[in-house]
């Protein structure tokens, strides 16, 4: 399922997005759905409780904040300064 990176972006960058929900036929924002303590991948609609994990998943492929996401060993460094010559 999500990592813990991928379940930070969500909360910092995608919480105003949406997660549809097939019951209640309404979109949720993503910050108001509800996660089983015991399931963190697992998120439910606040009004009926119906398990949208899928709606978020479908998010996360979309997004442009995961489609910039690059692998930590990709992400370009910095140099570090040249030490000044005498």
């Amino acid at each position: 399922m999500l990592d813990s990176d991928e379940r930070a972006i969500l909360f910092l960058c995608c919480g105003n997005h949406v997660a549809f929900c097939d019951v209640c036929e309404r979109e949720r924002p993503i910050l108001t759905l509800r996660r089983r303590p015991s399931d963190p991948d697992r998120w439910l609609c606040p009004r009926c409780r119906h398990d949208v994990t899928e709606s978020v998943l479908q998010h996360t492929r979309a997004c442009r904040y995961f489609a910039e996401r690059k692998p930590l060993g990709k992400v370009m460094r910095p140099e570090p300064p040249a030490a000044a010559s005498a």
